[in-house]
């Protein structure tokens, strides 16, 4: 069964990592490359984003980014939840 999806943020957002930053990983697919940019470009100031291969590793200090970025990825089907 399948987490619900208030339950995966609160997993994201339980505690940052040890430099103090939550962790946002991101599914980039060539279909859904516009969907990972749209999401990040509102928080491209206040945001760490790594790209690996197919998987774009995005890293904030504030919470409230964090969990609104994981609610749109969520919503949007990009968020990496395995």
């Amino acid at each position: 069964m399948p987490e619900k999806p208030q339950r995966i943020i609160e997993d994201i957002l339980r505690r940052p990592d040890p430099a103090g930053y939550y962790v946002i990983v991101l599914r980039r697919e060539d279909e859904r490359d516009n969907v990972v940019y749209a999401i990040l470009e509102k928080y491209r100031d206040e945001v760490m984003e790594e790209t690996l291969g197919d998987i774009v590793v995005v890293r904030t200090k504030s919470r409230r980014i964090a969990r609104d970025i994981a609610w749109l990825a969520l919503k949007r089907g990009v968020l990496e939840t395995k």
